[in-house]
């Protein structure tokens, strides 16, 4: 797919036609138990190249860019937010330490990891889909005041 994809992540793509490739990415925490929504496009045809995700460009001003990523979670919450299934913290004894690493049963991560789950599809939902939408309605913009100026 890209070498712009970490490792655990799930990209999910739509290509609207032949404008841009909008991209959602589900990204987990490689140290801690949480994870991420990024959204973004890529104009180009591909997952976008970055060389840093996200943009640092803010959201609303990030409309005329080729390729673009942000976190969902920063847009709705207004700083870089990820969704904690459970908070780190530090074992007090071996036998917390004992505890920690034994393994959880199905049914029991279900129950911690399903109120996160619905937390960011609610706020995909809400927030990220109608930003991308809105992305698209400006590239639409943007391509026919240029067929206009061709003319």
């Amino acid at each position: 797919m890209s070498h712009y994809i970490w490792p655990g992540e799930r990209a999910f793509r739509k290509r609207v036609a032949d404008m841009a490739d909008l991209w959602i990415v589900l990204s987990p925490n490689q140290k801690l138990e949480q994870f991420s929504v990024e959204i973004g496009w890529s104009r180009l045809q591909r997952f976008p190249e970055l060389s840093m995700r996200p943009s640092s460009i803010a959201p609303q001003d990030a409309y005329d860019q080729n390729e673009y990523f942000c976190r969902l979670g920063e847009m709705v919450h207004g700083h870089d937010y990820w969704w904690t299934i459970e908070e780190f913290r530090q074992a007090q004894s071996i036998e917390e330490l004992g505890a920690s690493l034994e393994k959880l049963s199905a049914s029991m991560v279900q129950e911690r990891l399903q109120p996160r789950v619905k937390e960011a599809m609610d706020a995909l939902e809400k927030h990220g889909i109608p930003y991308l939408e809105m992305a698209v309605q400006r590239f639409n913009a943007g391509n026919a005041s240029q067929t206009k100026r061709t003319m």
